[in-house]
């Protein structure tokens, strides 16, 4: 179907796998870096559980948003502004906002992070030849990471 060259294939996906391997140590950041934010913030395990909640929405609603967007801008821009969302939560976040301020910058942190997941998804998706080794060593990434 799609007749890309090995190295041309090669340069397209070490992207996505590099991306989704820090992908993976991002959503490790967020459960090591919890017990600091509820020493610091003085918040309970309801409000952190909370925080956890918030990403996962956030995580979710990138399932929403971002095809929305990626067809009004393209993926590569919408790549860009969505994942850009990840470092502008953590800025917000180890600010040790109010908690009113931590929840959406959670939401936000699962949006980046969900939508750097399913554009990279798609790109090895579409340029995999229907081979599952290719999503499986993306996939790979993501838990190395």
């Amino acid at each position: 179907m799609f007749n890309i060259r090995i190295p041309d294939r090669f340069r397209l996906l070490f992207p996505c796998y590099f991306a989704f391997f820090v992908s993976g140590a991002m959503v490790l950041l967020v459960g090591t870096t919890l017990p600091y934010i509820i020493e610091e913030a003085g918040i309970n395990y309801s409000v952190a559980g909370g925080l956890l909640s918030a990403f996962a929405i956030g995580n979710l609603l990138a399932s929403f948003v971002n095809p929305v967007i990626s067809r009004l801008m393209g993926r590569k821009k919408t790549i860009v502004m969505l994942s850009s969302l990840v470092p502008l939560s953590w800025i917000i976040i180890t600010l040790l906002p109010p908690v009113a301020v931590m929840y959406p910058a959670f939401v936000l942190l699962g949006i980046g992070r969900g939508s750097v997941s399913i554009i990279n998804n798609a790109v090895v998706n579409d340029n995999s030849d229907g081979k599952p080794a290719a999503l499986n060593l993306l996939h790979m990434t993501f838990a190395a990471g």
